[in-house]
């Protein structure tokens, strides 16, 4: 590929994002990563690495393992990236998906209080406050990094 192999591994990784093949999208970009590491393109590749696990959770209610596979890239992204647009995008993506895990935890318990089944609705009920609790946290955590550090996101530049 020459010195344009990573921009082209990119522009792959985008073109399966367009046609909604989050899996091959997650590939392209980690193979971006994980074979030019230090390409300038490697920090927007893990980014994209994470958005496409979390594009690919959008479809399941049910099953959270994407989700939850998603929040832990993200998660990864945050304390890794020296981007702070980077870092701002990740941590709003992280609240979204938790909320989203929360949410599918409240719809499980509102099925199990119709069928009066109350031992699992009690779990899911205490999952979701854990789940908002954890969010709540990592809200006031970004808002005391922001404050203390004069954290200032700006805007991530397309590369294409």
């Amino acid at each position: 590929f020459g010195k344009f192999a990573d921009k082209a591994t990119f522009m792959l990784g985008r073109c399966y994002q367009r046609e909604g093949e989050f899996g091959k999208a997650q590939e392209a970009f980690q193979k971006l990563v994980d074979e030019y590491s230090d390409s300038e393109l490697a920090d927007d590749a893990k980014y994209e690495v994470a958005h496409s696990t979390y594009s690919s959770s959008l479809g399941s209610s049910y099953d959270q393992e994407n989700t939850e596979e998603a929040i832990k890239k993200f998660e990864d992204l945050s304390s890794t990236t020296p981007d702070p647009s980077l870092y701002q995008e990740s941590q709003e993506a992280i609240v979204e998906l938790k909320e989203k895990v929360a949410q599918n935890y409240f719809e499980t318990a509102a099925f199990y209080e119709a069928r009066k089944k109350y031992k699992p609705q009690i779990i899911k009920v205490e999952r979701t406050l854990d789940d908002l609790e954890t969010i709540k946290l990592n809200i006031i955590k970004n808002i005391h990094r922001i404050i203390n550090k004069d954290f200032k996101p700006t805007p991530r530049p397309h590369c294409f």
